[in-house]
């Protein structure tokens, strides 16, 4: 997996937490994967005008079915633009033995510049989570 932001909106926090993002990242895949092999990196864009955040995934796995494939990718998406409505899929291939897929996310909201999807998403997914915790506890 890699991800690509705008440096001008990594401040000195992120910066500073680049190597907890990349092993909680790596964790979270072997988990949810169930394999013992993940590689993340993260790029960081000085581009002027400043590029939207970006991620590209990669996974090679054997007797890969396209249809479900598609599918769950698309029911993902659907999914996280109900919080995050400028997240998108914006390539998808797969092959036998491959399935590559980029998705895009760029800020809607009025307080932050397009390129900070980053943080729109995970701000975004802490209100959904505070919100299903309050519902919860009614």
């Amino acid at each position: 997996m890699v991800s690509t932001g705008a440096s001008a909106s990594a401040g000195r926090a992120t910066r500073l937490n680049l190597d907890q993002y990349i092993a909680t990242t790596s964790a979270a895949i072997r988990t949810f994967t169930a394999t013992p092999d993940a590689k993340v990196m993260v790029n960081l864009s000085p581009a002027r005008p400043a590029p939207p955040f970006r991620v590209a995934m990669t996974v090679l796995a054997e007797d890969i079915r396209a249809a479900p494939v598609r599918t769950g990718i698309a029911t993902a998406a659907q999914a996280v633009r109900a919080y995050t409505p400028g997240y998108r899929v914006t390539s998808l291939a797969v092959t036998p033995g491959r399935i590559s897929v980029a998705v895009e996310v760029t800020a809607s909201g009025s307080r932050l510049p397009r390129h900070a999807g980053s943080v729109d998403i995970i701000n975004a997914a802490a209100v959904l989570l505070a919100e299903q915790a309050a519902a919860s506890s009614r």
